[in-house]
């Protein structure tokens, strides 16, 4: 090998090592930066974390996880949506109710709600249910899984006028606890719902 070949061999490695150590120097510092984001993102999640609050729930301080007084709160919820209402107000709860069922029982239960509607618009029909708290029962039935029941009073009203007020209702509310979405925020699915009416004081 002679001098021009050795000076030539050199040069290329030279320019080698400075476009290696230009490499190392960008990607060092990329890392660093990934490195600041990562960390700012992570501390932005610590110090802003989202509070959700489940519908219905009972007024108070909660530690992480789901206590059976949560449950039983969404249950009360979901149940409340489909037993006390006003024509007036009807369609957003029904709407509501909706929202959280899961999509199998969807049909199902957009077609009572809508026997519901005939029945209420032509008797400018109005309810209220109020649950008997002690009477409430929480059953898991499967993974994540649960169902509710209760009884309780059962007002009824047509044209603003009294129609029953000692009738009771019991109600049941299966639901699955999921993945929350842009219409269903609290991931609640309901999997089956009823509302029985009883004349009078029977239970």
């Amino acid at each position: 090998m002679n001098l021009d070949e050795l000076s030539k061999a050199v040069r290329r490695m030279m320019t080698v090592v400075v476009v290696f150590a230009g490499l190392a120097t960008v990607l060092s510092i990329s890392s660093l930066l990934a490195l600041f984001r990562s960390q700012a993102a992570l501390e932005r999640a610590v110090n802003e974390r989202a509070v959700m609050v489940v519908p219905g729930a009972v007024a108070g301080e909660y530690i992480a996880g789901l206590s059976e007084e949560n449950l039983k709160g969404v249950a009360r919820y979901i149940g409340q949506l489909g037993t006390s209402f006003t024509p007036a107000n009807f369609k957003l709860r029904m709407d509501e109710l909706m929202a959280y069922a899961d999509s199998a029982y969807l049909p199902t239960l957009a077609n009572e709600a809508k026997k519901l509607e005939m029945e209420v618009v032509a008797q400018a029909q109005g309810r209220f249910f109020l649950p008997d708290t002690q009477s409430e029962r929480l059953v898991v039935v499967g993974n994540n899984e649960f169902e509710y029941t209760t009884t309780g009073s059962w007002a009824f009203s047509a044209g603003g006028l009294a129609l029953s007020q000692d009738d009771i209702g019991r109600v049941t509310v299966r639901f699955r606890l999921g993945q929350s979405d842009q219409r269903n925020k609290y991931g609640v699915k309901i999997l089956r719902f009823s509302a029985v009416r009883a004349k009078g004081a029977q239970q």
